[in-house]
């Protein structure tokens, strides 16, 4: 099965990530968690199918594929050998240079690269989400 993983360790401020390595690994799943959360707004969605389906695993938030690569690229991908967006099984697709058309009727702020938006307004409520993990975490 095909995926998109994001990792909070991957992907965020050199600040977020020290406060997490201190407080362990539910403090890291309490922010995936608040991070999947406040990134829904801006996953592209015909059906919701995509954020309906997406996990949060430990520190990882997983959308389930083939879609999804896809979509946060925002280009058509397609079977080399028939040139289809449609491949066949066992078909490695290849990307295209045509950006896809991402509907707004359910998502207002869908777009391709939807976590690097989310991250653009929300990184400050994360810092905050981990401090409190965190707090919660070193009380124990």
């Amino acid at each position: 099965m095909s995926y998109l993983k994001i990792s909070i360790k991957d992907n965020f401020s050199t600040r977020l990530m020290k406060k997490l390595q201190k407080a362990g690994p539910r403090a890291a799943h309490t922010v995936a968690v608040q991070i999947e959360s406040d990134t829904e707004p801006f996953v592209p969605a015909r059906t919701k199918s995509l954020a309906n389906r997406t996990q949060v695993v430990n520190s990882l938030v997983i959308y389930p594929g083939p879609e999804s690569r896809m979509l946060y690229n925002g280009k058509l991908m397609i079977d080399p050998n028939t040139g289809s967006a449609w491949a066949r099984k066992g078909a490695t697709k290849v990307v295209t240079g045509k950006d896809l058309n991402i509907s707004t009727a359910v998502h207002s702020q869908a777009q391709s690269h939807w976590l690097e938006a989310s991250k653009a307004q929300n990184m400050e409520k994360w810092e905050r989400v981990a401090g409190r993990a965190i707090d919660r975490e070193l009380d124990k």
